[in-house]
């Protein structure tokens, strides 16, 4: 089959032995409001090719690959995952919604359900594209539907966080939870020298307190499977923050 990251020939694994070498771990942070941010990968080279594989053209295999990066980064007890949705202009430009499909695999690797409490904005704009003043938090809805325990909240890309802090807000407001953001990428907000590209890490957790005042809380690390595929290997590596 060919590599998901760069299209050359990979035998029967999804990435290549030159991509999946590429792919290495990155430095939990905190982002914005505190959130802390746990990164499976750093966001260059291959790593980054599969986010926009994922992105904009929902290339099949790349969401069931970064979700099973994102997986042991969830919480043993979370109960639920709901994706952040696209806003509904880019999805229908590019026929994608990247967080619902990582959240349907990672809810398949960890047996838990997937619940769409978020209603998508129209639009808003590219926090990637642009600068730290011009990033504004999206409008989200939620839809009226129960949830019980800990929630994760899944979404493709991280840059300063104010995302997934909207919508962790918004939950908050109207259920009683845990949540947990995971993503499969996050964007720092500045550039790497000479590069004209922002650096970042790739399959992220953050966690807060779901109540008005939230509180940071530490990220519990899943046990990961005994797998052996490269891309995996970061995972049993990974110490507790």
């Amino acid at each position: 089959m060919p590599c998901l990251a760069c299209g050359t020939w990979s035998g029967r694994e999804p990435v290549c032995s030159r991509c999946a070498g590429s792919l290495r771990p990155a430095p939990d942070r905190r982002v914005a409001g505190g959130l802390l941010a746990r990164a499976g990968y750093a966001h260059e080279g291959a790593a980054r090719r599969l986010v926009h594989r994922l992105k904009y053209t929902g290339q099949t295999g790349v969401a069931r690959l970064l979700a099973e990066a994102m997986a042991p980064l969830v919480p043993p007890a979370a109960e639920a995952v709901v994706p952040i949705p696209r806003s509904r202009i880019r999805h229908w430009r590019y026929g994608v919604d990247p967080a619902a499909d990582l959240a349907a695999e990672l809810g398949r690797i960890c047996g838990i359900p997937v619940v769409d409490a978020l209603r998508p904005a129209l639009w808003w704009p590219r926090h990637a594209a642009a600068g730290r003043s011009q990033r504004r938090s999206p409008v989200f809805g939620v839809v009226t539907r129960s949830i019980d325990g800990r929630v994760v909240l899944v979404d493709d890309v991280v840059t300063t966080g104010a995302t997934a802090m909207a919508a962790a807000r918004l939950l908050s407001m109207c259920f009683p939870a845990l949540v947990t953001a995971t993503a499969a990428g996050t964007i720092e907000p500045r550039s790497r020298p000479g590069s004209g590209e922002p650096g970042g890490e790739v399959a992220v957790t953050a966690t807060r307190r779901a109540t008005r005042s939230p509180v940071a809380h530490p990220v519990v690390e899943r046990s990961p499977g005994a797998s052996t595929r490269p891309w995996q290997e970061h995972a049993r590596r990974r110490g507790s923050p």
